[in-house]
């Protein structure tokens, strides 16, 4: 199940890179935090699944109700519904997106696991949504 969430995530991911519609990207963000907020359910120990759920449902309701909500109520606010001047157009963000997909595995692949297989994943994945995040909030920048 966790494969299958990490799986999601980054294709998500992808999703978001090719799309230029605001509230489009806001519902895949949307998605993202609810998947993000399942990870403590699927990865946590029984004997602390109390605070497991505790932080799934606090996390789901912030990143997937809370953050989508007042994104969408400024996008509105501002009028704005699409970008209008990409900084970097689709095929290029594509392409970016492969770039760090590659830089993810061999990052990961060099760090030390004190673990199985998933996480190689959970590393690959967390640097993949890192590094997206940090490019897409620096191609907004206007210089």
């Amino acid at each position: 199940m966790m494969d299958l969430i990490l799986v999601l995530l980054a294709l998500t991911g992808f999703v978001f890179l090719g799309s230029s519609r605001l509230q489009f990207g806001i519902r895949t963000l949307a998605l993202q935090g609810i998947l993000l907020g399942l990870i403590p359910l699927v990865s946590g120990s029984d004997t602390h699944m109390l605070r497991a759920v505790v932080v799934a449902c606090v996390s789901i309701g912030i990143k997937g109700w809370v953050f989508p909500h007042f994104l969408t109520r400024a996008m509105r606010k501002a009028k704005v519904w699409r970008e209008d001047n990409p900084f970097v157009g689709f095929n290029t963000s594509m392409l970016i997106g492969i770039v760090c997909l590659g830089i993810a595995f061999w990052v990961a692949s060099h760090l030390p696991m004190f673990g199985n297989q998933q996480s190689l994943l959970t590393v690959v994945v967390s640097f993949l949504i890192s590094s997206w995040g940090c490019l897409s909030s620096s191609a907004g920048a206007k210089r």
